[in-house]
């Protein structure tokens, strides 16, 4: 008996032990999931440090007595190319949940930073454009069939897009269509995104992963910035609190920054809480022109031409063996701020026009301790004797197979171009030019001048005011203009002249 009491009791207390421990399991089962998800959005919160705690080789933004590190963000294009030489469209970031990490730095506060190296410079700053939202793509191109190809390598991870194109075993996508649409450079920007796309909005693509046709839906859900502007930081200040404090430009706008290649913040020129911070997103340009921009990275040379120009040669010629090969780069830049990129070698670079206006052009060469020897500027035909004639012409909406013509009479030498609003020009070319046969009544062949037509198609065009200015000598005479959509014929009767 008494081992049965004793039994009975230490059951009691093994039912009791039970009961506790099948009490408490549930509780920390319920801990344990909201320890996950607090670890989860922690990671998406800026740290607040104190000045003893920074660390070395780090930039940081000073808000009050706190600091907070600069955020690189993840597998980025920001190390694509020469991050010290010039701004480039193939300079880029991406940001989604982790836009929260970026650090605001306002006006009159100073940017940290700590190093074992007493004499800090050659900070450079790198401007950042806020482009928006786009898909999880980039650096795609236009097939021969006028489909846009991606490689599945230019996925972004953890994106819509890297999530539904990995499903096909295929190494590259190539799009058909956007909502029906079919895919146009007007929708791509100089990065290989797609551009003015509406956060978070669900579209219909067609594709093919190589013979399988298919329509996937995807959302455009991530923000990407593109390399805008480049600065000098040259007020750098030492403090006796372990770090040198270093100052925004004078006059520098609001928008987002990426520091010496090591971390990117948002900046506010104006004090915490005296305006909205949505001001960042108004990419308002520090530089008055687009010359001023290239000024801060290279040298630059002036190039005066009197008057419009065919087939136009920029050359230009420096010491071999003083820098890298990959590290020169030419810009050409004419009077309307077009930009031309100059195919450099180790010797010289140069690039070919087919028409250069009148007006200042500026050759901008990096880097700025190149030796230069020489620049050249020939054409093989100045052209001098011939007269332009301008037309302007508007178009209400984008158009596809679009074509702008003129007729003319005569023998003599025509050329032409189109301007888009931007500056870019499409050369015009002479689809017919022919003396046609016409016999009078005693069937003696008439003698007539010469006729022809000149013309440029676009395969698609968007809406905006467009300017086609045609050359030609004193021995031809310009007739009509127009523009209408592309049919294989010109929808015009050219007027012929009988002697």
């Amino acid at each position: 008996m008494l081992f049965a009491k004793v039994a009975g009791k230490a059951t009691k207390r093994m039912v009791s032990v039970l009961l506790i421990a099948a009490c408490i399991i549930p509780v920390l089962s319920g801990c344990g999931k909201k320890s996950i998800l607090q670890e989860k959005d922690a990671q998406y919160k800026l740290v607040s440090l104190n000045d003893y705690e920074l660390q070395n080789n780090v930039y940081y933004i000073k808000d009050g007595t706190k600091f907070y590190a600069t955020y690189m963000p993840q597998n980025n294009g920001l190390n694509s190319g020469n991050s010290n030489l010039l701004v480039s469209p193939d300079r880029f970031a991406w940001l989604q949940k982790d836009y929260s990490l970026l650090p605001t730095l306002y006006k009159d506060e100073i940017i940290a930073y700590a190093s074992p190296d007493y004499e800090i410079s050659g900070i450079q700053l790198e401007r950042l454009q806020y482009c928006g939202f786009s898909f999880g793509f980039f650096g795609g191109a236009f097939d021969s069939e006028g489909y846009y190809e991606i490689d599945k390598g230019s996925l972004i991870k953890d994106t819509d897009a890297a999530a539904v194109f990995n499903k096909y075993s295929s190494s590259t996508i190539k799009i058909i269509s956007i909502d029906g649409e079919p895919i146009s450079p007007d929708m791509i920007n100089a990065t290989g995104l797609f551009q003015n796309i509406e956060e978070d909005s669900i579209h219909k693509f067609e594709i093919f992963a190589g013979t399988k046709y298919d329509t996937v839906s995807i959302k455009a859900d991530y923000m990407y910035f593109v390399s805008y502007e480049l600065y000098n930081m040259n007020n750098i200040s030492t403090t006796k609190n372990g770090y040198v404090a270093i100052s925004m430009p004078e006059g520098a706008k609001s928008g987002f920054y990426f520091v010496d290649g090591k971390g990117m913040f948002k900046y506010c020129d104006f004090k915490k809480g005296e305006e909205s911070e949505d001001k960042i997103l108004s990419n308002e340009s520090y530089y008055q022109t687009e010359e001023e921009k290239l000024s801060l990275y290279s040298q630059q040379y002036s190039v005066n031409i009197k008057q419009n120009t065919k087939n136009v040669t920029f050359t230009v010629n420096y010491e071999e063996g003083q820098v890298d090969k990959n590290s020169i780069y030419c810009i050409l830049l004419a009077p309307d701020e077009t930009r031309y990129i100059m195919e450099a070698d180790t010797t010289s670079a140069s690039i070919t026009l087919d028409t250069a206006s009148a007006g200042r052009w500026t050759l901008n060469i990096s880097p700025k301790n190149l030796v230069v020897t020489d620049i050249n500027v020939v054409s093989d035909d100045s052209r001098k004797d011939a007269y332009s004639v301008e037309y302007y012409y508007e178009l209400e909406e984008a158009e596809t197979n679009y074509q702008f013509w003129a007729s003319f009479i005569g023998e003599g030498e025509v050329w032409g171009t189109v301007e888009n609003k931007d500056g870019k020009t499409q050369s015009m070319d002479i689809i017919q030019q022919y003396a046609p046969a016409e016999y009078d009544s005693e069937g003696e062949e008439k003698i007539k001048e010469t006729e022809g037509i000149i013309s440029v198609v676009y395969p698609y065009i968007p809406a905006g005011t467009y300017k086609m200015t045609i050359y030609h000598y004193e021995d031809t005479m310009i007739k009509e203009d127009g523009h209408n959509p592309y049919t294989g014929n010109l929808e015009t009767e050219i007027i012929t002249i009988e002697e």
